[in-house]
């Protein structure tokens, strides 16, 4: 396998970085004392798990087709199993 052209490896690092910040809006605030009410988190923040998902999974559209630009998409699929090596 060849080495990734270094706009490959931004174009993940850059996925990963816009992820991140995501995880706020599906991660319960801990209370010093009192746990978590997972129950009532899911039930007053449910709608945003579905933003949030739907936000990732366009990301992850746009970082494969962006990622299919670098070249490397053809040697993806054939290393992948998605083609044969013919």
């Amino acid at each position: 396998m060849s080495a990734w052209p270094a706009r490959a490896v931004l174009l993940c690092v850059a996925f990963m970085t816009l992820m991140y910040p995501l995880r706020v809006f599906v991660t319960p605030k801990l209370a010093a004392e009192d746990g978590i009410d997972l129950v009532a988190f899911h039930d007053r923040e449910h709608r945003k798990y579905a933003l949030v998902a739907g936000i990732v999974f366009l990301l992850a559209i746009a970082l494969n087709l962006a990622f299919a630009t670098t070249g490397h998409m053809a040697e993806w699929l054939r290393e992948s199993g998605f083609r044969s090596s013919s």
